[in-house]
């Protein structure tokens, strides 16, 4: 039971949140969800929303970071805290496609937080648990078109899915 209710807020507090609002003009809107899978559920969880953007706007989007596990045996695994900020900039736009920049920045390690005005996430890896440790980034030109959404795996743990409304 202490899983279900630690599954169910971290699913909670998963989603993303950006440094503008979202209330832009219709048609420069994009939807961005990150899916990730974590060690102890049964299913992907994920987090996301709406971003308006304008051609040459930058937006960057914070995602709590959440546990991901890798063994190499049964007996041998480690885990490590993963923390993604991805910055997303509108490069072209007309009504059928979008181009977009995508900088994703990845860092696994020990722990991890995640800060907003009214909130403040710290994750940790418990003392004695081997550690994963890893930063990577990754920049990557999408070409959406209208009502479709493009997947982008970041490691084997998580995807970032990306969509043109």
């Amino acid at each position: 039971m202490k899983y279900i209710a630690y599954i169910s807020a971290l699913a909670l507090l998963a989603g993303c949140a950006t440094t503008d609002k979202d209330n832009g003009a219709p048609g420069n809107q994009f939807t961005f969800h990150l899916y990730h899978v974590h060690p102890f559920a049964k299913q992907p969880l994920g987090g996301g929303g709406v971003l308006d953007l304008e051609k040459g706007e930058e937006k960057t989007v914070l995602q709590s970071p959440f546990i991901i596990r890798r063994c190499e045996t049964p007996d041998s695994c480690r885990q490590g805290v993963v923390t993604i900020i991805s910055e997303l900039t509108l490069l072209e736009q007309t009504p059928q496609h979008a181009k977009i920049a995508l900088h994703a920045l990845v860092k696994i390690g020990k722990a991890g937080t995640f800060k907003t005005p009214n909130t403040e996430i710290t994750t940790t890896i418990p003392e004695g648990v081997p550690v994963i440790t890893q930063d990577f980034s990754l920049n990557r030109t999408v070409v959406l078109a209208s009502g479709k959404t493009q997947s982008i795996q970041l490691m084997p743990e998580a995807s970032i899915l990306v969509g043109m409304k």
